[in-house]
């Protein structure tokens, strides 16, 4: 069995959050149960908000219960073939939502890639439509990537380019660009061994002059119990 921990803090503390997840290998599933510090110091003494119960099969497909939303979320992921190139596919499903999120990236060769999503059902029934496209392009350097985007429901451009300065040392610029609410992002992840990680991240609102940057930080531990 492998327990999870994750943290995460920031400049707005309603983001505040630890999450502590049990995985139990059964074949080639997982049988996953999540809980929050939201469930366990909940004044009211409710100890179903933040627990998450799942099934998953790698790279196949997830089934995740939230309790106290009563909501469940199946996704499905597969790799077809187009032109003889890898379409990687993928499909879930909100049953609180009633929405079904249709995803597929083509890979058109080792350097570029097209991502396509489109929403259905939910509040997405009139224009703008729920859709959205990203364009991937990795260097020559092999270690440097530009990632142009454009979401159609939110009328939102981004732009990001990362790059891999080390094995372990990880860095990411953003633009966001919408009209009145662009904003300039940056994050910073470092692998501190196989089992632990941890990520920095700050957003810098373009839309008035004061420019103050929100921060936040996120880390991971993993291990067996």
């Amino acid at each position: 069995m492998k327990a999870a921990l994750k943290g995460t803090y920031g400049s707005d503390t309603k983001t505040n959050t630890a999450v502590a997840t049990l995985a139990l290998s059964v074949g080639d599933c997982l049988l996953k149960a999540s809980v929050s510090d939201k469930s366990l110091l909940n004044g009211g003494g409710i100890l179903n908000d933040g627990v998450v119960f799942g099934i998953e099969k790698p790279d196949f497909f997830s089934i995740h219960y939230y309790v106290k939303e009563k909501d469940f979320k199946f996704q499905c992921n597969n790799t077809l073939r187009l032109a003889q190139k890898p379409l990687k596919f993928g499909y879930t499903h909100n049953r609180k939502d009633k929405e079904n999120i249709l995803e597929g990236t083509l890979e058109l060769n080792s350097s570029n890639s097209v991502t396509a999503k489109y929403t259905l059902g939910g509040n997405c029934k009139e224009p703008p439509f729920p859709c959205s496209f990203k364009y991937s392009h990795l260097l020559g350097d092999q270690i440097t990537t530009f990632e142009p985007s454009y979401d159609f429901k939110n009328d939102l451009c981004t732009f990001s380019a990362s790059r891999k300065l080390t094995d372990d040392d990880f860095v990411k610029a953003t633009i966001k660009y919408q009209e009145s609410r662009s904003k300039l992002g940056g994050e910073w992840t470092k692998t501190l061994n196989s089992n632990a990680n941890f990520k920095i991240s700050a957003d810098v609102s373009l839309a008035d002059n004061k420019y103050i940057p929100e921060f936040s930080a996120e880390t991971t531990w993993s291990f067996d119990v």
